[in-house]
């Protein structure tokens, strides 16, 4: 509101100047190494310990506060040191503050299995530990709330289908977010405790959810679970780690989390949060997700990538009796009578982080590397390269190079290479090369494949054509149909119509008609259609329909895209 007293106002402007002069100002440095700290969180409060004001030290280690009326105390926190407490200066001079750090101590103590609930007094490596990762948490909380960044975030979701688990559909889309976090909980830490990670449709569809660092540094998800210390596993080398498991309560049928906070075992630095859903049906792979956490320059930890990896279900329990008498669903761990109809995995990563001060973060992302050579060892320009069942295509350079981002999942993978034509219609001109990629949270290391060899076009199209049919100076069409949604329609039925020459007497032309079915990754190849004739392609699925044709062949091989929708020709 304006106030339309000019005294007052000026009175205002006064307070605002003399207030904006009061600072409390400092440095923090290591006790050892006397090297700058940077990423601690300083808070300031009053002689009752009432919070007054609260910020980050930078990445030289140094921290401006406002001094406000009755600043007393200041307390710093950072992970991997000892908290510091001091008294405000009486004057502007600057504080200088040594920190000494605790990793060494905290990281020979013997993990245990030995649980820590509430209520209980529990070990204090625990304690100890979980307060090391609060820090963090708190860290990066304060540090968006003061200086929000400006993010780039990819966003992704792969699915796979329930049996070889092949990737049957891979959508990403990147989203610039001004002034704001990587990622943010759907809920806060009572709403979770109260309702749970998942919520569950009227249709059957479900909403998993993952838990931010506001919602771990809350009092309540410690007050709700059970933790204790873990040792480093062969996936978490040189780490420890706090497991948290839901304090169980008789008749809770709520889904919950429980998981491990891993910390660098030298640092204390937050790595990953990985966990698991509680009280849900029995799937081979579990339902559950990771958080990975990464220092930024200004030393404050922030989450920079997160997944969650759920399966597709399919209910066949009822509700109602063959009397017609409505029953009570058994409890999720105990549904045996569902079907998977495939596995999801969702998540986001951060690509570029900048600060309003000109700084930027941005990932070392890992690349699969290597050379496409034809049979005679000639490299192969302008070769598009792929892993089978993922969108990223790369284009080798002059000298055959190529450097291909590595694929956001673990997993075993098929590398192909094949010219533009070839290479849109989903066919290679390599052997599938194995790359496997493993789980490492942070890789920054590149995978060297060597050469892919490349043969002619013609061998190629005889192993995509069904039996081998194909001849030299036949048209080979590959068509791609796809669903509403833009997934594969595997299954679809796809009708061919096209012409054919024949010789009775005169040289005459008659309709000819072939039908299929889509493959598993929504494609469908014809093989030996006449050049100089053209040709019809009519797609159904249930409902749905859709068509391509081709007037005129413009290349012997021609690859077309078929959307299915409902109510098309």
């Amino acid at each position: 509101m304006r106030s339309h007293l000019v005294g007052a106002a000026v009175a205002v402007i006064f307070a605002a100047n003399h207030a904006a002069a009061q600072r409390v100002r400092g440095s923090l440095t290591d006790s050892s190494t006397h090297e700058p700290i940077s990423g601690a969180v300083v808070t300031i409060s009053d002689s009752a310990g009432k919070f007054l004001a609260r910020g980050v030290a930078g990445g030289d280690g140094r921290f401006d506060l406002p001094r406000l009326p009755g600043s007393k105390q200041v307390r710093v926190v950072r992970i991997g040191y000892r908290p510091v407490d001091a008294s405000v200066p009486s004057g502007d001079g600057p504080l200088d503050l040594r920190m000494r750090a605790i990793a060494s101590q905290l990281a020979t103590v013997r993990t245990s299995g030995t649980r820590v609930c509430p209520g209980e007094s529990g070990n204090d490596q625990a304690l100890q530990l979980w307060e090391q990762a609060r820090t963090g948490f708190l860290a990066s909380v304060v540090a968006r709330d003061a200086r929000p960044p400006n993010l780039r975030l990819r966003y992704f979701s792969i699915e796979r289908d329930p049996v070889l688990r092949h990737i049957v559909g891979d959508t990403s889309w990147v989203k610039d977010i001004v002034g704001d976090q990587s990622f943010v909980a759907a809920r806060s830490a009572s709403a979770f405790e109260s309702d749970g990670y998942m919520r569950e449709h009227t249709d059957g569809e479900r909403d998993y959810f993952a838990p931010d660092e506001a919602v771990l540094l809350d009092p309540t998800f410690a007050g709700s679970h059970c933790l204790h210390a873990v040792a480093a596993d062969p996936a978490h080398a040189g780490e420890i780690g706090i497991a948290f498991d839901p304090v169980q309560t008789e008749g809770d049928s709520l889904v919950r989390i429980r998981g491990t906070v891993w910390l660098n075992g030298k640092t204390l630095d937050l790595r990953t949060l990985d966990f698991e859903y509680t009280n849900v049906e029995t799937v081979k792979g579990g339902m559950g997700g990771t958080v990975t956490f990464q220092a930024m320059p200004t030393g404050v930890p922030m989450i920079v990538r997160w997944t969650i990896h759920t399966p597709i279900l399919a209910s066949d329990e009822t509700e109602l009796s063959a009397q017609g008498v409505r029953r009570s669903l058994p409890p999720r761990p105990q549904r045996r009578r569902f079907r998977v109809l495939g596995y999801q995995l969702l998540g986001a990563e951060a690509r570029r982080v900048a600060w309003p001060d000109g700084s930027v973060w941005m990932p070392r992302l890992a690349s699969i590397t290597g050379i496409v050579a034809d049979l005679h060892g000639r490299v192969v320009p302008d070769a598009r390269v792929w892993l089978l069942g993922l969108p990223d295509v790369v284009v080798t350079d002059t000298m055959g190079v190529f450097r291909l981002p590595r694929p956001m999942i673990a997993g075993l993978f098929s590398l192909v290479a094949a010219d533009s034509t070839l290479a849109a219609g989903g066919v290679n001109q390599t052997p599938p090369r194995n790359v496997f990629v493993s789980d490492d949270r942070d890789p920054t290391s590149d995978i060297d494949i060597d050469v892919l060899k490349m043969y002619p076009r013609a061998d190629a199209l005889r192993a995509a054509c069904p039996a081998g049919k194909y001849t030299p100076g036949q048209g080979v069409a590959i068509v791609s149909v796809a669903d509403s949604t833009d997934l594969p329609a595997y299954g679809a039925r796809v009708e061919v119509e096209t012409m054919q020459k024949v010789v009775i007497g005169d040289t005459l032309s008659h309709p000819v008609r072939r039908a299929g079915e889509v493959g598993l990754g929504g494609r469908f190849i014809v093989c030996g259609a006449a050049l100089d004739q053209p040709m019809i392609l009519r797609a159904s699925r249930g409902a749905t329909r859709g068509e391509a044709r081709i007037d005129r062949w413009t290349d012997d091989v021609m690859v077309l895209s078929i959307t299915l929708r409902a109510g098309a020709p």
